[in-house]
């Protein structure tokens, strides 16, 4: 799993990130998201063979918004010492 976040434009309200938690939890591979109005962004842990930041890109731009990824994305799966 790979967990990154989005950095989200064009919401004008929590209405407007709801929808699009919604569109993103549709999306095969997408494991968790979180989008948040205030912060602008979306947080999303993915399995990277089924999709990619990039898609995920497009599907946001698709829905009518903005979104560039704002962290290079990591393994969830990592151990932290």
């Amino acid at each position: 799993m790979q967990s990154f976040e989005l950095q989200i434009g064009g919401m004008h309200c929590h209405g407007c990130a709801l929808r699009l938690e919604q569109v993103l939890k549709r999306v095969s591979g997408v494991s968790a998201v979180k989008v948040s109005y205030q912060d602008g962004q979306a947080r999303l842990i993915i399995d990277p063979d089924a999709t990619s930041p990039e898609k995920l890109v497009a599907l946001v731009t698709d829905a009518g918004f903005t979104a560039t990824t704002t962290s290079e994305g990591r393994r969830h799966d990592e151990h932290r010492t």
